[in-house]
């Protein structure tokens, strides 16, 4: 009994001293969050990476090997056992660094373009360099799953990744359009998420659509459903282009995110929020279409507002004034965060991620095929695991122990 008065007394104490106690804030859903449309259309849009990037990765090396040439053997050379196993392997070495080159094309260009684009959007809006990006990302990702040459693969994929230099520019993006603290963690959380995502269904998706004439042979092969010619090879055109199917789905879906961000996505950029989009009044109209003819029900009219002007800015004054001291408060101590968080340049973090990616698959590539040609294929793996050892050996040392020393001291 004692000890629950005395309980009672200091946190009546604590309350007095520090005011009344904060009331414990509502979990945020991912319904709760403003401008639902908005972060849709983003999170479209933010799929242009992992599709670009991604999707080539499980059939990779059967695309660079039909756009590499076989080097033919010199003339006086033995067709022996042993010089076809060394032939073998001096073209899967080459097919290896090409691969490695062709991966890096991508994130390469996207880390020279980061800081243009963040320029382009500061000038001219975060809208028309996200639009730019997916439109030149529709027309590169289809031109190259109908090319036959490697440096037409070299020069497509790097024109995708000069379309998508845009990441934090939609990063810039979510945090105007999402301007409330405790919504900004969910906000903040959908395009990784999205993105993620995108990367786990483009990889499955990739796989299962390379070459569909075997992989769908009960579709369109020989015998397929969609095999209206009676090809023996199956489909004609995928007999010819086995490797267009998946660039062509990723075209598709940023064609409809284009699609989108054109109609819909509105500008955030302060001071070009209220200049006229044609794309958005086009939009607006559609829209307006939609739920005029299809959405309305015939049998119930509109209800008239019986309010004037004076009573409904009232009951907006009235619903505003409902928010609680502790949330008001909760905002001002987190204008800081806003403010930093709006800042419309993407950070130096994506341009040294998008660095990695670029020298990491040349890197490997260049290795492996050393390990190939010289019989040792795990060399790239060891060599990697000792990387990461020296790195969280100096992140331990260099980092933690500074840490360590000023909270002993």
């Amino acid at each position: 009994m004692q000890h629950r008065q005395s309980r009672e007394r200091s946190q009546q104490r604590v309350a007095g001293d520090n005011g009344p106690p904060r009331r414990r804030q509502p979990d945020v859903g991912w319904l709760d969050l403003p401008n639902k449309d908005q972060l849709f259309i983003l999170a479209m849009c933010r799929l242009s990476e992992p599709l670009s990037s991604v999707c080539l990765l499980p059939y990779i090396f059967y695309l660079v090997r039909s756009a590499l040439p076989r080097e033919s053997p010199s003339p006086g050379t033995d067709n022996s056992t042993g010089s076809s196993t060394d032939s073998f392997g001096n073209h899967a070495a080459r097919i290896s660094a090409y691969s490695g080159l062709l991966v890096a094309s991508f994130p390469l260009a996207q880390f020279a373009v980061s800081l243009p684009s963040g320029r382009l959007s500061d000038a001219h809006g975060c809208k028309l360099s996200i639009v730019t990006g997916l439109l030149i990302s529709v027309v590169a990702n289809a031109a190259f799953g109908f090319s036959r040459s490697f440096g037409a693969l070299i020069f497509w994929q790097t024109l995708s990744g000069l379309a998508n230099g845009n990441v934090g520019i939609m990063r810039t993006m979510t945090a105007e359009i999402v301007k409330e603290p405790r919504f900004l963690t969910r906000a903040f959380l959908l395009l990784p998420l999205v993105s993620n995502s995108g990367m786990f269904a483009s990889l499955a998706l990739g796989g299962i659509l390379a070459d569909p004439v075997i992989n769908l042979a009960w579709l369109l092969g020989p015998d397929g459903l969609l095999n209206l010619s009676h090809d023996s090879r199956g489909v004609q055109w995928l007999a010819e282009h086995p490797y267009a199917l998946p660039a062509l789905m990723n075209a598709s879906l940023l064609a409809f995110a284009l699609i989108l961000a054109i109609l819909w996505l509105r500008e955030t950029l302060p001071g070009k929020e209220d200049a006229r989009d044609v794309g958005l009044l086009t939009g607006l109209e559609i829209s307006r279409c939609i739920r005029r003819n299809i959405l309305r029900r015939q049998d119930q009219p509109y209800m008239s507002l019986n309010m004037d002007e004076d009573d409904l800015f009232n009951s907006r004054q009235g619903r505003h004034q409902t928010q609680s001291l502790v949330e008001l408060e909760e905002m001002k101590e987190a204008r800081d965060i806003v403010a930093v968080l709006e800042i419309p340049s993407p950070t130096p973090g994506n341009m040294l991620a998008s660095l990695a990616r670029a020298v990491g698959p040349v890197a490997g590539g260049a290795i492996y095929a050393a390990g190939i040609t010289e019989g040792v294929v795990g060399t790239v793996w060891w060599l990697y695991l000792v990387v990461i050892c020296i790195a969280a050996d100096a992140w331990c040392f260099g980092v933690q122990g500074p840490k360590e020393k000023e909270l002993n001291e």
